[in-house]
């Protein structure tokens, strides 16, 4: 029967450095999906910046958002599932980066949409105020973050050092019921997310829920990224690739390694993995 369904993460996989999809990688998604193969986009961003990047793609598919914070369809945007972090974790964890020395910004769906609820951006440091400067759009600004307004608040991200955050991480983890994980590098390779989901929220969660919502088996999902974030979404899949500009780490924990994603690797493991003939 083959593969069914495919998950692919998209910054450093389906994107080049620039942020761009080649036409061989769209016309890999295409291919796919014309051979009944379901393609569902898994990342950390919001529905606004996947839509930008997809545009050309003319077909409904699931999007993993947030890291898995939310499930949603394209092009509508129509939500599909979507899991918060209590009110009174988040306050908890906010109040702890803060401790941290950290500057957060939350993601929270008020009335419908996604806002990015944030203190004044000028007392962050100039990646993270990069960042929030691009998505102003949807930025809502407070004086206190941890008097959060009423809200689904799915996701709690601070950028910083990466030094700082790998600081973030290990103090972090030992909270209950959160999952805090990077995605790795924002700008540059000095700058990395920090990120803070509900203890039940991640991508392999995410991609759990879609197929079993699909009738979908493990063995037939394959899977396709390169960031520590998505390694758990490989053991969520019965085959999973890295692309060839993945960490070692990421690498090592993938089945396969696919070229990387300035060489088209993602449209080379979508031929791959099209081509078995059977799951593992």
């Amino acid at each position: 029967m083959g593969y069914k369904l495919i998950a692919l993460d998209l910054d450093g996989t389906l994107l080049t450095r620039s942020g761009e999809m080649s036409d061989r990688v769209l016309n890999a998604l295409i291919s796919a999906l014309e051979k009944g193969v379901l393609i569902a986009i898994c990342t950390g961003r919001r529905f606004a910046d996947v839509k930008r990047v997809l545009r050309e793609l003319r077909a409904r598919i699931p999007l993993i958002l947030h890291n898995g914070a939310m499930i949603a369809e394209f092009p509508s945007g129509d939500i599909i599932a979507r899991f918060p972090i209590p009110p009174s974790k988040a306050s908890e964890a906010i109040k702890a980066m803060k401790r941290l020395g950290l500057n957060p910004f939350v993601y929270a769906l008020i009335d419908g949409e996604v806002r990015l609820i944030c203190e004044n951006p000028l007392g962050m440091n100039p990646s993270a105020r990069r960042y929030v400067s691009n998505k102003m759009d949807a930025a809502l600004i407070v004086d206190e973050l941890e008097r959060l307004p009423d809200g689904e608040h799915l996701q709690i991200v601070a950028i910083d050092r990466r030094e700082k955050v790998e600081e973030g991480l290990r103090a972090l983890r030992g909270m209950a019921g959160i999952n805090v994980m990077t995605s790795g590098r924002v700008y540059d390779e000095g700058h990395w997310f920090l990120e803070i989901l509900d203890g039940k929220a991640s991508k392999a969660e995410a991609l759990r829920f879609l197929s079993s919502l699909l009738g979908i088996p493990r063995e037939s999902i394959a899977a396709v990224g390169d960031n520590y974030n998505d390694i758990p979404m490989f053991r969520a899949a019965g085959l999973s690739f890295a692309m060839g500009n993945a960490p070692e780490e990421v690498r090592s924990a993938a089945d396969r390694v696919a070229p990387s994603n300035e060489e088209d690797g993602a449209a080379w493991a979508i031929e791959e993995i099209i081509s078995e003939e059977g799951g593992i």
